[in-house]
């Protein structure tokens, strides 16, 4: 029989109750139907949009649970952590999108553009401990400063893995961040908790994690997204004649759009479309030195329909016309 005690509550300041979905988690009456887990959780409503959830639980039996969330952003400080929290496909929840280990001493940043449809895995005797902030889009486009989707999706060290409608970073928690967030845990569980601190250090606390997802990073891509950068231009290589776009290209190597641009030029030291411009016009000038096919030919062959479009890149490129290079081989 579970014993997890579920506490929720609104501070002064907020006359509306409005709990959001924590960490994998759905609500209440979701948390005391999972079998084997003992515990309990503070879940307090900070302002329209913005909920904590403290939790301390502890998982007699293993777990696999569903749970769906709003769009919006979760902070997370995890103490103790095991397992995965996978993000499924919301048409298909078969279908895996991502895998997050829940690693402890780590913190997560999980934004959504879309309801996001996700499954805990967590093994037997496992304890799971920390603290979460949910974030609704009308709550932070008023904060100033705060970091759009299309920016955190640019972000390179910081971000774990990305999609069109997600960016998950997870990183070791700072020291300072650690000592907040169990200021928080402490003080929320305590015989006779002080709301006007619990508030100012929630607060706090959320504006630690904006300074951290603004912090500029020029960390390397990570070694899953070096494979995916290079499946990108080895499909651009294998058919230059093909109209390439951004978006094409995101989808087929799972990066959302505005990652690719921005770890493609870090990777490659040049953007998408002029490094595929410069394998058009390199295999151009092959085919116009050693082949038999014609200017309008080659110019279709590689991927310009405008003849007169393609002779002026490969002008520029190479200083001379490809009707030139072609009658002296």
């Amino acid at each position: 029989m579970n014993k997890v005690e579920i506490f929720e509550r609104s501070l002064i300041q907020n006359d509306e109750k409005s709990f959001l979905p924590a960490f994998g988690f759905d609500d209440k009456n979701h948390m005391q139907k999972i079998a084997g887990i003992d515990g309990s959780c503070q879940r307090i409503s900070i302002r329209n949009g913005l909920d904590v959830t403290i939790f301390d639980y502890y998982f007699n039996q293993q777990s696999a649970e569903f749970a769906r969330a709003p769009a919006g952003i979760e902070l997370c400080v995890l103490f103790t952590g095991a397992g995965d929290t996978i993000a499924l496909d919301p048409n298909d929840q078969n279908q895996e999108i991502d895998r997050i280990p829940n690693k402890p001493q780590t913190s997560y940043i999980i934004l959504t553009q879309d309801n996001y449809l996700g499954k805990t895995e967590i093994p037997a005797k496992s304890e799971f401990k920390g603290i979460s902030l949910r974030i609704l889009p009308e709550f932070t486009a008023k904060l100033k400063g705060f970091p759009t989707f299309d920016e955190l999706a640019a972000y390179q060290g910081l971000n774990h893995s990305s999609g069109d409608k997600y960016w998950v970073s997870m990183f070791d928690t700072p020291e300072p961040l650690y000592r907040l967030a169990k200021k928080i845990y402490d003080e929320s569980f305590s015989s006779q908790p002080n709301d006007l601190v619990l508030e100012a250090d929630i607060l706090q606390i959320l504006t630690e994690f904006i300074n951290i997802m603004r912090q500029p990073s020029k960390a390397p891509n990570s070694s899953r997204d070096k494979r995916r950068l290079q499946q990108a231009k080895n499909m651009m290589l294998d058919n230059l004649a093909h109209a390439w776009s951004i978006h094409e290209i995101s989808s087929q190597i799972g990066m959302n759009k505005q990652k690719l641009k921005a770890s493609f030029k870090a990777e490659f030291d040049m953007p998408v479309y002029a490094y595929l411009q410069a394998e058009r016009l390199k295999a151009a000038l092959k085919m116009l030195q050693h082949g038999e096919l014609s200017v309008t030919e080659i110019s279709l062959a590689i991927g310009y329909a405008n003849p007169s479009h393609f002779a002026y890149l490969f002008k520029r490129q190479f200083g001379s016309t490809p009707s030139k290079i072609k009658l002296h081989g």
